[in-house]
């Protein structure tokens, strides 16, 4: 099947068959002998974009076949998990570092500035073309970062004596009271939709974007 043509919407029904008929064992019986029928069942196919044109490609042509096997009605594309990493990391690289407004030297709690912090030697690439790999990092590094002062923040506030993550640690807790620490910070500082809502609402990229209570997605979020 490897080997297989794909060039055609029927080469791409093709290979879809013989995906399943072959690999999995699913089909029609009636026109694949000892396979087992999918019924209202669906087969998930994972991949990217490509992937997913070739699947519709191929479904549309087969649209006024007589039967469900043949219409391949049981096959649903999703879109798989690393390109929808890929798309997100491109987001929030166009909406938090590529946009001018983002990158103000004032606003310390942009991304961009957390970015520069980590990443310092690689300033202009992570503006321009910071790629995958980079800017995955970025997000991986800059989260944890912010988890962990968020749990430093929180921890003090209910005990003055825990003026640190180590000294926290060093109180040794039950396993049972850091997750109950967990739900209590996830309630606190996780944006809920209605703060979601509001904020697609006030935070903008205007002319009094960098000022003001509206100074940066980041700020507003840190502040919730």
């Amino acid at each position: 099947m490897m080997d297989s043509a794909c060039a055609s919407a029927q080469e791409n029904a093709t290979i879809l068959e013989d995906m399943l008929v072959k690999q999995a064992g699913l089909g029609d019986p009636a026109q694949h002998p000892n396979t087992t029928p999918l019924g209202n069942r669906i087969v998930l196919v994972f991949g990217d974009l490509g992937v997913g044109d070739r699947i519709q490609s191929a479904k549309a042509s087969r649209s006024e076949e007589s039967t469900a096997w043949r219409r391949l009605e049981n096959i649903v594309y999703v879109m798989g998990l690393f390109h929808v990493k890929m798309a997100c990391a491109d987001a929030i690289h166009r909406a938090f570092i590529a946009a001018k407004p983002a990158r103000k030297d004032t606003d310390k709690y942009s991304l961009f500035h957390h970015a520069e912090t980590i990443r310092r030697k690689e300033s202009s690439k992570i503006q321009t073309k910071p790629g995958f790999r980079l800017m995955h990092e970025i997000i991986l590094h800059t989260g944890i970062g912010c988890r962990l002062d968020i749990w430093r923040t929180f921890i003090k506030k209910i005990n003055s004596q825990w003026t640190s993550l180590e000294k926290y640690a060093e109180s040794m807790p039950l396993f049972d009271d850091i997750c109950a620490v967990s739900r209590r910070i996830v309630m606190e500082y996780v944006a809920k939709r209605d703060i979601i809502s509001k904020l697609r609402k006030t935070v903008y990229w205007g002319s009094g974007y960098g000022s003001g209570k509206y100074a940066s997605p980041a700020a507003n979020l840190s502040s919730i």
